[in-house]
């Protein structure tokens, strides 16, 4: 999928994007063009590693935060959730958010993560199927490392099924040109204020939300 129409799904997935800049990790998939038209894996197949699960916080260069949340749906997948915030003097701005359907899947011996995004539009009938996003993952001293692989690199590129994909990562697993820059860094968030105040940033006034 081409940035410009990427940048259009997710304007009309969230019209927050629309009057804020992109969030850290929206600017990264954008910047990486890491989205891909398959996942990798089988997500009935996979195995939930506990080693991943909890919420994560990453910090970007120019100030802005994601919480990167892993919570294992069941004995095979995760349900996970990324909210982007700008924190001015301890003023949350929330920025963008995203949720998905995440499983671990073994390519060469390297663990990826495949994050397939819960459009209501699209399950609606009334909007595009959204992108998959696939990275390595790993975990080094409590410190979780996600690379995305980047869509826009032959022979991602031009991967037309699931199984096509996997053999382009597996051939490719050590080169940097399978990926779209440097991983993204994220450490457990483990001030409870803070991941409340996140929370309570991004539900709307007067509405109670389950």
């Amino acid at each position: 999928m081409k940035r410009t129409r990427l940048v259009q799904w997710l304007k009309a997935w969230s019209p927050l994007v629309a009057v804020v800049s992109i969030a850290p990790l929206v600017v990264a998939i954008l910047g990486l063009t890491a989205c891909v038209r398959h996942p990798v894996g089988d997500p009935e197949q996979s195995k939930v590693d506990p080693a991943y699960a909890g919420v994560w916080l990453t910090k970007n260069t120019d100030g802005e935060y994601s919480l990167l949340f892993l919570r294992p749906y069941d004995a095979r997948t995760y349900f996970s959730s990324i909210f982007s915030y700008r924190s001015d003097n301890g003023r949350l701005t929330p920025t963008q958010r995203m949720n998905c359907k995440a499983w671990l899947t073994a390519i060469g011996g390297t663990k990826f993560l495949t994050l397939e995004p819960l459009n209501n539009e699209h399950f609606a009938g009334v909007g595009d199927q959204p992108p998959y996003l696939v990275g390595k993952i790993g975990l080094t001293d409590d410190t979780l490392h996600l690379r995305f692989v980047n869509g826009d690199q032959e022979p991602v590129k031009s991967a037309n099924s699931s199984r096509a994909l996997e053999a382009a990562i597996a051939k490719n697993i050590n080169s940097d040109s399978l990926y779209g820059d440097e991983a993204l860094v994220f450490r457990k968030a483990d001030d409870k204020t803070l991941v409340k105040s996140v929370l309570e940033a991004f539900r709307p006034a007067d509405t109670l939300e389950w």
